[in-house]
């Protein structure tokens, strides 16, 4: 209803977006168990939001870990950076239920290791993964945690600290019912 640009101006339109934008950041952090706000960027839907993290953080030379199980919002890019960039990618398998053995990441975490991404349920599954043990296990090694939390957000409690999550991507209109061509991107500590 207003199509003032947040954050360029301060007449009244604009200053009323920008308190929406502040106060959707607000129930976002909130929902995602957040105390910054200003750690939540908006992008255009949830695979920009993948797509931002992916490729904003890995370069030639880096690895990133990732399972056979996970969406084309991250398979393709990953894919994408592995045969244009040098960047290396490990895919790690899943047992007969869908789910990752955080184990097989661990064995899987070398030098060279910059990022884990993890889906939190599979969308042709449901399975839910160990992202909180991944978590815990990509702290100790020092490595970025990505968790696509696409079908989780909204139809489960997701805590992005609890999940040890240092970026979490998902759209809006999913289980958050938000309109079409909204995405979140979490970015942590």
């Amino acid at each position: 209803e207003l199509g003032s640009p947040a954050g360029r101006s301060f007449y009244r339109e604009a200053a009323e977006v920008e308190r929406m934008i502040d106060q959707a950041r607000r129930a976002v952090a909130d929902l995602l168990g957040v105390d910054q706000p200003n750690r939540i960027v908006f992008t255009a839907n949830g695979t920009d939001s993948l797509n931002l993290a992916i490729h904003g953080i890995l370069r030639s030379g880096d690895h990133a870990i990732t399972s056979v199980v996970e969406h084309n919002s991250v398979l393709r890019p990953l894919r994408f950076l592995e045969e244009h960039h040098g960047v290396k990618v490990t895919r790690v398998g899943c047992d007969g239920r869908g789910v990752v053995d955080p184990d097989a990441i661990a064995r899987a975490i070398g030098r060279r290791t910059k990022m884990i991404v993890l889906v939190h349920a599979s969308n042709v599954t449901g399975a839910l993964q160990p992202v909180a043990e991944v978590g815990k296990i990509a702290r100790e090694h020092g490595v970025l945690f990505l968790v696509d939390a696409a079908q989780s957000l909204g139809h489960r409690p997701v805590d992005a600290k609890q999940l040890g999550a240092d970026l979490l991507a998902a759209p809006g209109h999913k289980g958050l019912l938000g309109p079409l061509g909204t995405g979140i991107l979490y970015v942590g500590p």
